[in-house]
């Protein structure tokens, strides 16, 4: 290929204005998501790479290095699929010096591999870099890929590193790259050794125009099965693209870069020959990588995404999200391009997330292809899940019979060719006869043509002399006109570039403004338009405040589920003095001149008429408002808005509330209604309407939807307008105040979904935004999905790193996961950006609290009651702390402060009666089962309707082993709400405890049809369905227990009693291991594992059941079974130990007397061996074995009388076993034998 004919020589303006171009559309290339090398790049624009210039090179180089780092749409960097997980090899740029490519090409020293030999490197990626390498072993060439040094080996990174790994090595198909070996470097970066492949991407491919179609629909149907073949194996890719193909040298067709897959379940697959099924095990399975799948929301390439995966639903996205990537490849194949092609990649993913595709569907109609693929391009590229083909299977199949159908279309387009080929040549013979005629008349006029030139060449001459003379003139005139040219071509480029910029900061674009900004000022020259520099200054002021709006908005639309909000100093910022905009000192004429002559007039009045709002509301300077409010007249004078204005200023919410009945309140600008959406005077009915209509006129506002979704309060009192005085979530020793109203918590479900649905809304809408991220996770955590949660207050920490809010509500889902050093780093450092968060200090100490560590939380919740004094429950908190570490008076002082603070909460419950109930819940913790009652009835008598405090004084009750009683309190509180699953749970273990069988099981269906998600009210009703002997449903509740809370230990070991009970012994191990792991101390845990192990492992049922005498000393069945191992195992002094301490704690434990008697009878201590047995007939009078052997014992001592009438109450007992051994006693009394004494 030669060098491209339009590229001029020398470093003309000319020349460096086509660098540009080519420049700018290789950046376009890499936004779409194509991604093409340079080399394929240059031949695509029609350059020979060893000759193509230098610095072109140069500047694709630093496009190329600027989109090879980690992508900004998530929190963790992904790899690139550049490189399609750079197991191409791709050679070094030639024909440009070494000099002018050094920076660009040159690469770190070569790490050292054992057992390879690494050659060079082939390409890199966010994560990754990729080597040729030379197996020493083996001698083959492989691919080697490293993980980059700035990831350390329990990263996140590392962690998606070996997932690739893992997920390929399990997926068993030529379509998909084998992995040979897994390993770690010296540094404990790992690696991993591919197959490598010689060849290149379909990307690269579809730049080629040598390629047919057909051959590239051959690649995408073995794409399809490779595919296919992961989705019957229940994963599926999440990244599929051009780039993520590779097409080898010989037509095979690979995917790549696995590294975002996932798996959808487990799942068995039938192997090859009847061999047992395969299993394939998720690398990702648990908390870590729910974490790593949630972070950041956007996994992919926006430019070949679904909606689904675009706007974050994550788990939305499965098979049919893959088979929309397939059809992008599809579409990329047919016309050329990708479905999505943005500014940049937030456009893109916008456009994904919208589902965008009126112009892609055009473009698939006139591209010329075959109708039917175009179809199935189109059903694959559906919107919705539903209307895609259900997998790749499908779409593979489509494809083999439109390909199977091709085939015989050309098969007889063939024939028909060849029976017209056959007439062309009959037709050319013909032809031949009549041209031999001809040429002998083209003879003749041969010498007449020579005459003929000779003459035109003599003529050239002469004009060639007249033109040379203007030659020299003419090439100045020519290289003054291209420069000219170059000069207007750039000029109409900053146009155009100023104009997109502009239009940006007017939609409040902030990024898209940036960068097109950026680009504008590298055009800029010294004689450049003095109209278009100062379009350029004020582009960049404006967006300077725009910056600064959206960092302000942020902290608006921050929020938390307590009651800490921002204040005056952060809505007063530093970055309006710098161009002159300072309230209160900046004259307001001048101020108001400027917002009008600013390309963000609407973003600034929008800012200073919310700052008027919440000057009413908190602890505002009145100076300050009512120069906000004189500002806003002279840049914004409209009668209706001024009267507002003026009465929320004077704090006149009546006369707000008359001018919001007039037809003009729903016909204001969006800037004013969401200003008005903050003011809490206003009933949140009214302030829907408002917003609602703002929305109709302004659809996809972004300032709108937040308001929309801040009217759906986290707490049912913000909604009503009353301040919220609940803290965020305490530990678990202390009980939150509670909601006792049923409706009251359906109202805040409720409130709590359409929040949710607004703030994804406006996510959608503004991604570069932290507050939805905030929201979402403070939504996400208040439902218990603290893992997602963690994933979004991540990401809105990495936009707004300032935030001590975001901090602090990280910090709270941190704790939640037990990832306490994070939660403790993060409310530190919350502490650090706002040492007067008493929302900080109150975390912190929560999570001191839980570590243990009391004198620091108790330091900590005394610096949130300075902080904020009426903040009672950081007072409780305080008294709780006090109270562990032994300062009794301290802490009673703490608990009366928190009580006078807030004797009673109007709209929820008593916070007396909470005080009381933790108060309760913390004696009964520490066993003072008389000052738990105490307690608890203190904490009725304050709330007769608080129903936990019933449960503390039934829990309490039951301890003391008054049964009838906590029956009657559970009772009570089930009358107060008969719709308390926790209550009716109580109930139901209580009742099966008294044996009422048949009323238990009634409860606990009851308790799972109020709340089905409660663990324990399931394992109620497995309790009572195992006492009806129904062991398959005691199984089956059990289980259900467990699906809703994995770590319940009482779920495990009861599962494992059922399946004992089966006789399902290794089921039943494994049930119980279960347990141990998630409460090594329950002792019925260990107990129950004994008797499982009994039948096969007796030293191990030995140690299982010691471990459940350690952690329970009176567990009167784990001393009583071990004595029958030690037994067994001729251990007798172990067993008659055993034996003792069963008795001990339990006298009337019939089974330790008689089978202590049997062991006192093998050592032939008759006279301790008779007491035992009468022991045990004792206990239970009705024990046939007991008579017997107490019968035997008096036998064998002489005491026939006493025998034989033991022996006949046996024998009425049991009359077939010991009817024998009473017809062998002899008729008289005999003396004892010599040798026993007693």
């Amino acid at each position: 290929m030669s060098t491209n004919p339009d590229m001029p020589e020398q470093n003309t303006v000319d020349k460096l204005i086509i660098i540009d171009r080519l420049c700018d559309r290789f950046e376009d290339e890499w936004r779409s998501g194509v991604c093409p090398s340079i080399e394929q790049f240059l031949q695509s624009a029609g350059f020979d790479v060893a000759t193509a210039p230098a610095n072109l090179f140069r500047e694709l180089a630093r496009v190329k290095s600027a989109y090879d780092a980690p992508q900004p749409l998530t929190c963790e960097p992904i790899p690139h699929s550049d490189l399609a997980s750079g197991l191409v090899t791709q050679p070094e740029p030639p024909g440009a010096p070494a000099a002018d490519r050094s920076g660009y090409f040159s690469r770190p020293l070569i790490p050292v591999v054992p057992g390879y030999e690494l050659l060079d490197e082939v390409g890199r990626g966010g994560m990754g870099i990729v080597y040729r390498a030379r197996d020493v072993h083996l001698h083959r060439d492989v691919a080697v890929k490293l993980l980059q040094e700035k990831y350390h080996a329990t990263s996140l990174a590392a962690h998606r590193f070996l997932d690739e790994a893992r997920i390929t090595g399990q997926l068993q198909h030529p379509g998909i790259p084998p992995v040979h070996e897994i390993g770690s470097l010296l540094d404990g970066r790992h690696f991993l050794v591919m197959k490598l492949i010689k060849g290149r991407t379909l990307a690269a491919a579809l730049t080629d125009v040598s390629v047919s179609r057909g051959s590239l629909i051959a690649a995408f149907e073995l794409v399809c099965h490779a595919v296919a073949y992961a989705h019957d194996r229940g994963v599926i890719h999440r990244d599929l693209k051009p780039a993520n193909v590779m097409i080898g040298d010989f037509g095979e067709v690979q995917v790549m870069d696995w590294g975002l897959a996932k798996f959808l379940r487990k799942i068995g697959v039938e192997s090859e020959e009847g061999k047992a099924p395969e299993t394939f095990h998720d690398p990702r399975a648990g908390f870590e990588e729910d974490l790593r799948t949630q972070t950041g929301s956007f996994l992919g390439t926006p430019a070949y995404m679904p909606p689904e995966q675009a706007s974050g639903a994550l788990d939305q996205v499965d098979e049919r999200s893959d088979v929309f990537g397939l059809g992008a490849i599809l579409c990329a194949v047919l016309t050329g391009r990708p479905p999505y092609r943005g500014a940049n990649a937030e456009a893109t993913r916008q456009l994904a997330a919208l589902a965008d595709l009126v112009d892609t569907f055009a473009t698939l109609d006139a591209c010329g292809a075959e109708p039917e693929l175009m179809v199935l391009c189109k059903r694959c590229l559906s919107p919705e899940r539903d209307d895609r083909p259900r997998d790749a299977g499908v779409v593979a199949k489509v494809v083999a019979e439109l390909r199977s159908e091709a085939e015989q279309r050309a098969r007889q387009a063939e024939l028909d060719r060849m029976k017209v080929d056959g007439e062309r040549a009959t037709a050319k013979a013909r032809a031949e006869e009549e041209a031999k005629t001809r040429r002998a008349t083209e003879e003749k006029l041969v010498e007449q043509r020579k005459r003929w030139r000779s003459q035109r060449a003599l003529a050239g001459v002469v004009m060639a002399l007249v033109l040379s003379l203007g030659a020299g003139a003419w090439w100045r005139d020519r290289q003054e006109t291209a420069r000219r040219g170059a000069q207007t071509r750039n000029e109409d480029l900053m146009t155009a570039l100023l104009e997109r910029g502009e239009a940006a900061l007017r939609a409040g674009d902030a990024p898209t403004a940036g960068v097109l900004l950026e680009q504008a000022e590298k055009r800029t020259e010294e004689d450049f338009p003095e109209a278009l520099k100062e379009r350029l200054t004020q582009c960049r002021e404006d967006l300077d405040l725009l910056h600064e709006i959206d960092r302000l908005e942020d902290v608006f639309w921050t929020t938390t589920p307590g009651p800490f909000r921002f204040t005056n100093s952060d809505i007063r910022p530093s970055v309006f003095t710098r161009h002159g905009m300072v309230i209160g000192r900046t004259p307001t004429a001048d101020v108001a001149r400027r917002v009008n002559a600013s390309l963000i007039r609407e973003h600034l009045l929008a800012l200073f008429d919310r700052q008027l709002v919440m000057s009413s509301q908190f602890a505002f300077p009145s100076e300050f408002t009512s120069e906000l409010k004189a500002l806003l007249h002279a840049a914004d004078p409209d009668e209706f808005r001024d009267t507002i204005r003026t009465a929320i200023a004077e704090k006149a919410e009546t006369r707000v509330l008359e001018m919001l009945k007039l037809p003009a309140a729903v016909a204001q600008p969006s800037r004013f209604t969401v200003a008005l959406g903050e003011f809490v005077s206003i009933p949140p009915d009214q302030r829907a309407r408002l917003l609602t209509a703002s929305l109709i006129q302004q659809a996809g506002n972004y300032r709108v939807l937040m308001g929309l979704a801040h009217l759906h309060s986290f707490f049912p009192t913000e909604a009503s307008g009353k301040q919220n005085r609940v803290s965020p979530p305490v530990l678990e020793w202390i009980v939150a105040p509670p909601i006792t109203d049923g409706d009251q918590t359906a109202t805040f479900n409720k409130a709590l979904n359409e929040r949710e649905k607004w703030v994804r809304a406006a996510l959608a809408v503004r991604s570069w935004s932290a507050a939805p991220f905030n929201d979402l996770g403070v939504i996400l955590s208040l439902k218990g999905e603290w893992c997602a949660a963690i994933a979004y207050l991540r990401e809105g920490l990495r936009l707004q790193p300032e935030s001590a809010l975001i901090h602090i509500n990280l910090a709270s889902a941190l704790a939640q996961t037990d990832d306490l050093a994070g939660a403790v780093s993060h409310n530190k450092e919350a502490i650090r950006l706002n040492p007067k968060s008493a929302g900080a200090h109150f975390n912190l100490g929560q999570v001191l609290l839980k570590k243990n560590e009391l004198p620091k939380a108790a330091a900590a919740f005394r610096q949130a009651t300075q902080i904020e004094p009426k903040f009672y429950i950081a007072w409780h908190n305080l008294g709780v702390v006090l109270d562990r570490m032994g300062e009794k008076t301290a802490a009673t002082i703490a608990f009366q402060e928190a009580l006078r603070i807030e004797p009673r909460s109007g709209d929820t419950s008593s916070a007396l009666a909470v005080s009381h109930t933790n108060r309760g819940i913390d004696l009964l913790n520490k066993g003072d089962v008389n000052g738990a009652i105490d307690a608890a009835r203190e904490a009725i008598k304050a709330d007769p309707k608080y129903t936990q405090a019933h449960r503390i004084l039934s829990n309490a009750l039951h301890a003391k082993g008054e049964l009838d009683s906590a029956i009657a309190v559970l009772h009570k509180a089930i009358e107060i709400d008969p719709q308390d699953a926790a209550s009716l749970t109580d109930l139901s273990n209580a009742l099966l405890e008294k044996g009422q069988v048949d009323r238990a099981l009634v409860v606990a269906k009851d308790a799972i049809k109020f709340d089905p998600k409660i663990a324990q009210a399931h394992g109620a009703l497995g309790n009572a369905l195992f006492a009806k002997d129904d062991l398959n449903g005691a199984i089956a509740a059990f289980r259900e227990a467990i699906k809703q809370d994995p770590k319940y230990a009482v779920a495990h070991t009861n599962l494992g009693a059922a399946l004992l009970a089966k006789d399902d012994v290794d089921g039943a191990i494994a049930a119980l291991k279960e347990a141990i792991k998630h409460d090594p101390k329950y002792a019925v845990s260990h107990y129950n594992l004994g008797l499982a192990l009994a039948a096969k492992d007796s030293d191990g049922a030995v140690a299982a059941f010691k471990e459940a005498i350690k952690h329970d000393p009176k567990c009167a069945p784990a001393h009583y079974s071990l004595g029958i191992m030690l037994q067994d195992k001729g251990d007798p002094n172990g067993a008659i130990a055993a034996f003792k301490e069963a008795v001990k704690i339990n006298p009337k434990d019939a089974n330790a007397h008689y089978n202590l008697g049997l062991v006192y009878r093998a050592q032939k201590n008759y006279p301790a061996a008779i007491v035992c047995a009468a022991a045990a007939r004792e206990a239970e009078p009705r024990d046939a074995d007991a008579h017997a052997l107490l019968g035997d014992l008096l036998r064998i001592t002489g005491d026939i009388a006493g025998a034989r009438t033991t022996l006949t109450e046996a024998v009425k007992l049991d009359p077939q076993r010991f009817g024998p051994l009473l017809a062998e006693l002899p008729l008289h009394d005999v003396a004892p034998p010599p040798h026993e004494k007693k």
